[in-house]
């Protein structure tokens, strides 16, 4: 390669680690512009700490990484993690789209962009399904595809052909290779002999955090492995329990999650032949899906990334049609819940507290009072004036009112005074006096006629706003917390390793969680409300702008507590 060319990557005595012990020490490596450098070693050997200090996840405690003419830079590094970091819900054309709008590519020059990358690793034919619905080998290449996108100046790639085919390994390959000869370094992780001997210009074997020996691929193959092979299946969900007593009788051991299933041994292909039919067996394809075009961001680059991040979360959420159903129709249903039994059930029993003012002071009228004290005991208030009744009735003081009146004729009658959400307790009331007023009047009448029910106070049920309001917050909260959660599975996959590295760094990634979380509860509490509108109290205009804020502003709060607990959760580092 030209020396006046930087390297892609230079880590000069490095140490690095998580914790107070260190994994990297004293750790030297180059990887040259033009040049794909394997680097090979056991688990926990420091291989992932040294990718991670590759791309400027985690800080050097002691020496020097940098990057090109510097230390990494963001949107100049291209992460293809072990696991796949991608949107599940998403097709990889769509995934590859949002990494390209991450990198900060011109909105114009995006399409080829992305036809290329799926071109390089040979996604194109399954690039418009999604990606839940991929077989390992494919996600791989969608995987790679993205990390390519970008162009990037140094590409670190992870176990990149970990459960693929003999035909997706020559693809890959070929993809790497074209990437190194456009002048861009690869730093490659990975137990697949076959694949690094015909992929890599240079090996390196690290072992304890510290860097043995490097050197041209087949001698150090054979000095690291010997004739031994590494056997991996790989499946889509933990094996059955036949299928594990399989693997384990031909000598495999899972991983800690049971996905996996792993033997190094000289005669790998006859292991493999052996527990071929199990594995086939515990493996499934999902549905296709059509692919949905996001909406085109903003050129500045923090809002561009926000916009990418958020709108892609969108797409996840609006193909998880049973997810979202969750989201806005279980809401609405629990408040209707809520309403029923607190709100009506509650104010129409038996124990309503009961206001009463006699204003047509005739014998008559006074057996009515001594029959309703007698009814409801210390439940019964004799006011004053009518206005008192009514003030009782709309400060909540009293469930329901009575006024015993006389008409225009100068027969006795009796209104019961009802206010918004008290429709059940009015009603019972009603019922109760019917046998009252036709003794008033001397004479049986409909319940209608005899004694009438008259509303004051607000419009609409105020009780009903506070349920809404009520239930809103608390599903709100749900929802942000359940969201936030998705961020522990992108940081298990190396999806937020990938989103951290785009130009706009780690803020407008938030960011844009943050926002597409408060939609979420905003969308949430126009439900719950919509389902309340025909029980609410008149609001103004400016009572309602305030309600609306109010809205956001919880929505907001409940996105900026979940996404704060989520990150204060800690896994164990990898190595």
């Amino acid at each position: 390669m030209d020396a006046s060319v930087a390297p892609a990557l230079v880590l000069k005595d490095v140490e690095a680690g998580y914790g107070e012990g260190p994994v990297l020490r004293d750790f030297n490596l180059t990887v040259a512009a033009g040049e794909v450098y394997a680097l090979l070693g056991p688990n926990g050997a420091g291989k992932s700490t040294a990718a991670r200090v590759a791309c400027g996840l985690i800080p050097v405690r002691r020496g020097r990484a940098t990057a090109g003419e510097g230390a990494p830079r963001r949107g100049r590094i291209g992460l293809a993690p072990q696991d796949c970091a991608l949107f599940p819900a998403l097709t990889p054309r769509e995934n590859v789209a949002a990494v390209a709008a991450l990198c900060g590519l011109p909105r114009s020059n995006r399409p080829a962009a992305v036809e290329r990358a799926l071109a390089l690793t040979g996604c194109a034919p399954r690039a418009d399904e999604p990606v839940h619905s991929l077989s390992g080998g494919w996600r791989r290449r969608a995987n790679l595809s993205a990390a390519l996108v970008g162009r990037p100046r140094l590409l670190i790639a992870d176990e990149p052909t970990e459960g693929v085919d003999a035909a997706a390994r020559v693809v890959l390959s070929s993809a790497l290779r074209e990437t190194v000869q456009a002048g861009a370094g690869c730093l490659l992780i990975s137990h697949d002999e076959a694949f690094v001997s015909e992929t890599a210009d240079r090996i390196g074997v690290l072992a304890q955090g510290r860097l043995l020996a490097e050197g041209p691929p087949k001698a150090l193959l054979r000095q690291a492995f010997g004739l031994a092979r590494l056997l991996v299946v790989k499946l889509p969900r933990p094996a059955s329990r036949l299928a594990a007593s399989r693997f384990a009788q031909s000598g495999l051991a899972p991983s800690k999650d049971g996905l996996e299933w792993r033997l190094l041994c000289e005669d790998a292909l006859g292991a493999a032949q052996r527990v071929s039919p199990e594995a086939d067996a515990e493996g499934g394809r999902g549905r296709r899906a059509s692919p949905r075009p996001g909406r085109p961001g903003r050129p500045s680059v923090g809002r561009l990334v926000m916009m990418a991040v958020a709108g892609a979360w969108a797409r996840g959420f609006w193909r998880d049609r049973s997810g979202m159903a969750l989201t806005l129709v279980l809401p609405p249903l629990v408040y209707l819940l809520f309403a029923a039994v607190f709100g009506a059930g509650a104010r129409g029993d038996i124990d309503a507290s009961v206001a009463l003012h006699d204003a047509a002071r005739t014998p008559a009228a006074a057996a009515v009072g001594e029959a309703l004290s007698r009814d409801l005991g210390p439940r019964l208030r004799r006011l004053d004036d009518a206005q008192a009744v009514e003030r009782a009735v709309i400060d909540g003081r009293a469930d329901a009112g009575v006024l015993i009146t006389r008409d225009d004729a100068g027969a006795p009658q009796l209104t019961v005074v009802s206010a918004a959400g008290r429709d059940v307790a009015a009603a019972a009331l009603q019922a109760r006096l019917v046998p009252a007023a036709a003794a008033l009047a001397g004479r049986p009448a409909p319940p209608s006629r005899a004694v009438s029910i008259r509303q004051v106070g607000p419009q609409g049920d105020v009780q009903a706003a506070y349920y809404a309001g009520a239930v809103s917050v608390m599903f709100v909260f749900f929802a942000a917390m359940h969201g936030a959660m998705g961020g522990l599975d992108e940081r298990r996959s190396g999806l937020q390793a990938r989103l951290v590295l785009a130009r706009g760094g780690t803020a407008p990634i938030l960011a844009g969680r943050a926002v597409w979380l408060t939609t979420v509860g905003l969308m949430q509490s126009f439900a719950v409300f919509v389902a309340a509108w025909p029980r609410l109290p008149d609001l103004s205009v400016w009572q309602a702008a305030a309600a609306i804020l109010t809205a956001a502003l919880v929505a907001l709060c409940a996105a900026g507590v979940a996404l704060a607990l989520t990150a204060a959760c800690r896994e164990a580092p990898p190595s």
